[in-house]
């Protein structure tokens, strides 16, 4: 016997793999939003730019001073600080409009309060100075000629901030009101301490340290750190004697810190780990290092630094969270593109 097919039922079958949730779909990817800055030798000196998500439209800010942490997103992503090449406080919308010049401040590391009001700066004689976005004027909040102070960031809801003081031989985890008052010591480490970054919550200060009497294959080995605010206490989330962890990005999930680590000796790698220093994950591999990440305002996505045996220059990167669907967004083997940042929104 011969079965009929019902031929309504497979044209209205096929209709339903066409269609979203009816089976494998190509439609694109929504783009992530947000802007990412980037400095650039492009045009043979080191200026930021901004650009699009997908790598598109590249619009220059300006000179820049050629430090690392001299430079910031404003929290509502729209306008970027920095310090140009001429040492002075910039801040330029990232459109690539509205370039103007704040105060003449040599820094080391800023820092932009979340009501877009203040930037804490720390300036290069190691005094932490507040800076007014409108007027310019600037504040010592330190006032010690006599101790090391450095990179100042703000807590969460704008009322603190956290810096380290340098007593040899040992740095110190403090914080301040948003005023200078009320400095209190949170914790100490027989060493050095950088990259200082708050918890979304506002609970805990993350940071790296390293020891300056033991030293790795490659040189210093920096392990990430974190400290409760309230109870203080403290908890080494790496403990990776042998290998250098470093350029820390905490999640907007407020869940996971991605990190840079050379635990392959030769090149360095992207990781992540959970807040609590679980379940670590090693997201880029091959023959490039691969460092400086930071997270989409979504959390989905994770730009990155290349740089590595490919043509001479480094390139900005963009991969899904679990290290899958790398993509080159600026691609230009003969330029350094490099210190990419993601806007908070």
């Amino acid at each position: 016997m011969i079965k009929r097919i019902n031929y309504s039922f497979v044209i209205l079958a096929l209709l339903l793999l066409l269609v979203p949730g009816g089976g494998c779909s190509n439609a694109p990817t929504p783009t992530p939003s947000g802007k990412i800055t980037f400095v650039s030798d492009r045009e043979g000196t080191p200026y930021i730019y901004a650009m699009n998500p997908d790598g598109s439209n590249p619009v220059k800010l300006g000179s820049w001073s050629g430090i690392p942490d001299t430079l910031g997103f404003s929290a509502d992503g729209t306008k970027i600080a920095f310090i140009d090449e001429d040492s002075w406080l910039c801040m330029a919308d990232t459109d690539g409009g509205s370039l103007s010049k704040i105060a003449e401040i040599p820094a080391h590391s800023i820092a932009w309060s979340p009501d877009g009001e203040k930037i804490a700066v720390g300036r290069l004689d190691y005094e932490i100075f507040l800076i007014d976005t409108a007027t310019g004027k600037l504040q010592n909040l330190t006032s010690t000629p006599d101790i090391k102070e450095w990179w100042p960031v703000w807590s969460p809801d704008g009322s603190q901030i956290a810096f380290i003081v340098y007593n040899p031989p040992c740095c110190e985890i403090t914080i301040m009101d948003a005023d200078g008052n009320n400095q209190t010591m949170i914790t100490s480490e027989q060493g050095i301490c950088e990259e200082l970054i708050w918890s979304l919550d506002g609970k805990n200060v993350c940071y790296t340290w390293y020891s300056e009497d033991e030293q790795g294959p490659e040189g210093i080995c920096r392990d990430i750190c974190l400290v409760d605010v309230q109870d203080r206490s403290k908890v080494n989330l790496t403990n990776s004697p042998k290998f250098d962890d470093s350029d820390l990005s905490w999640s907007p999930g407020d869940t996971r810190i991605a990190f840079s680590s050379r635990r392959q000796i030769v090149d360095i790698q992207i990781y992540v780990m959970n807040v609590d220093g679980s379940k670590v994950r090693k997201l880029t591999a091959g023959d490039s290092s691969n460092y400086l990440p930071s997270w989409s305002p979504d959390g989905n996505k994770i730009i990155f630094t290349s740089s590595g045996p490919h043509p001479t220059g480094k390139d900005i990167c963009i991969m899904n969270n679990d290290g899958t669907n790398v993509i080159n967004l600026t691609n230009t083997p003969d330029i350094d593109d490099y210190l990419a940042i993601w806007s908070p929104q």
